[in-house]
């Protein structure tokens, strides 16, 4: 349920599709999504990435399927990451050159735990998924979303320290706006007074992008 960005490479050009390969007898085809940070480092989510297999990410496209592919040549992961907690799910991408996109700099800790808590901000994600009908991206989605993670605190499990629950819940269809197979490694954005503040990756949410749930970030 997000919003076609029709205008991608201008609008978000620091938003990036993760591509995967397994050999080079194998075409590359895109997994998850990320976000230049610095010229040749790309942020994603840790589960976003393998031990093996070659990877490389697009850009500069509206579409997908025409953006133009750089090779990663080194790949890093949370040494803390549980794939069984969700818990540190955080990955880097070294790019083998450096790419023609201004990246989103990353904030400082205090900035970022600042604009989390700050109850003006406004939240956003973005990400190349899947939509509610389960069909993979052509263009590049967004969604205004709120900070949910009040709701699902009364939970067994549920870790606020360490999660951000988000979404927007359309009354009318009882359903959330939020992320799919594909946004994994997106990122959370939050506008609070007047700067841009990467507060979150897209980690995981309810098995099978089921729309009663947010979705949940690191």
């Amino acid at each position: 349920f997000g919003k076609e960005i029709l205008n991608a490479r201008f609008d978000y050009p620091s938003v990036l599709s993760v591509w995967y390969r397994e050999d080079d007898r194998d075409d590359f085809f895109p997994i998850c999504t990320a976000t230049l940070i610095e010229s040749r480092i790309v942020l994603t989510a840790a589960h976003c990435i393998d031990d093996e297999g070659l990877y490389a990410v697009g850009y500069g496209s509206d579409i997908l399927w025409n953006a133009t592919l750089q090779q990663v040549s080194a790949v890093w992961r949370h040494p803390g990451y549980s794939e069984r907690q969700n818990v540190n799910d955080v990955g880097l991408l070294l790019l083998e050159k450096a790419i023609p996109v201004t990246p989103t700099s990353l904030s400082s800790k205090s900035v970022t735990a600042k604009a989390i808590k700050d109850k003006s901000k406004v939240l956003e994600i973005v990400g190349w998924g899947k939509n509610q009908n389960g069909e993979i991206a052509n263009y590049l989605r967004k969604s205004k979303v709120k900070d949910q993670s009040l709701s699902l605190a009364k939970y067994k499990g549920w870790r606020n320290e360490v999660w951000l629950a988000v979404g927007r819940y359309i009354s009318k269809q009882k359903v959330y706006s939020g992320s799919c197979n594909g946004d994994s490694g997106g990122p959370l954005f939050a506008y609070t007074k007047g700067k841009l503040v990467l507060t979150g990756i897209t980690s995981w949410g309810a098995e099978d992008c089921e729309v009663q749930w947010p979705s949940i970030y690191v």
